[in-house]
Order: structure tokens, then sequence, then C-alpha cells
């Protein structure tokens, strides 16, 4: 492998990492906002600062669980070549459903529901910016991923 792909495998992941978990950390805002404050669209201003405001948190808590627990779980599948769409999609929904116990302490299976959903979001986003990103394989050339 060239040092050229060295980088580019690398890149794929670091990109992939820095917005996978911002996907459901938006969808998850755009869908609470829904749910919880229909009444409130004439009022732009506090509909904004509300949208942001859960957003941000949402922010948190998704690089929080992608920086501690999916980036050593993409580096130990890494290391024994098991990185595919299915182990990231199922890890990406473990790293889910972890964040919806430290969340929700269980409280409501709504939550968990939601939370274990955002990991497959963010899981399929990973995929989707991981493997679209990478030189395309030729013939008699084997993949890095």
């Amino acid at each position: 492998m060239t040092l050229e792909r060295i980088f580019l495998y690398y890149s794929n992941a670091r990109v992939a990492f820095a917005v996978s978990p911002a996907v459901p950390a938006i969808l998850t805002g755009l869908f609470l906002l829904a749910e919880e404050y229909p009444y409130a669209l004439g009022d732009i201003i506090y509909v904004l600062k509300t949208f942001i405001g859960m957003v941000i948190v949402f922010l948190y808590v998704s690089y929080s669980m992608a920086l501690f627990v999916a980036v050593p779980l993409f580096l130990l599948l890494r290391r024994f070549g098991l990185v595919n769409f299915y182990t990231i999609i199922l890890s990406s929904i473990f790293v889910g459903g972890l964040g919806g116990a430290l969340i929700g302490r269980f409280q409501s299976i709504e939550t968990q529901l939601l939370l274990t959903g955002c990991g497959f979001t963010s899981g399929l986003a990973f995929w989707l910016i991981y493997r679209c990103r990478s030189p395309i394989v030729g013939p008699g050339e084997v993949s890095d991923g």
C-alpha cells in the first residue's frame, strides 16, 4: 500500500467520525422539535432557540459516545480485519443503545429506542462516508477496508 493510499484510508475514517455523529443529533433535534412544539411555529425565534439548544445537547452526547466508545471499537474491528457494513451497523446500534442507557437510565423505552435508532443512523452515515470516499479498487487489487 502506497503512502498516498494510507493517508486516504485514515482520512476517510477521520471525515466519517467527524460528520456521522452530527447526523442523528440534527435529526433528533428536528424530531423532538416537531413532536414537542408544533404550536410554536408562529414564534420563529423561540423555535430556533429551542432547536439549537437541543442540537447542542445531542451533539455533545453524540461526539462523546463517538470519541470514547465508537473510535476504540472501530480500531478494534479494524485490527482484526472485521470492518464491513454489518459490523459497523451492529456496533453503532450498540453505541447508540449504550448512550440511551446512560442518558435515559432505562426510564422510558421510547428514549432507548430513539437513541438506538440514532446509533443506526450514525453508523449508516459513517459507512456511506467511509466507503464512498474510498478510492475505486481496480481489478486484482484488494480493498483496504
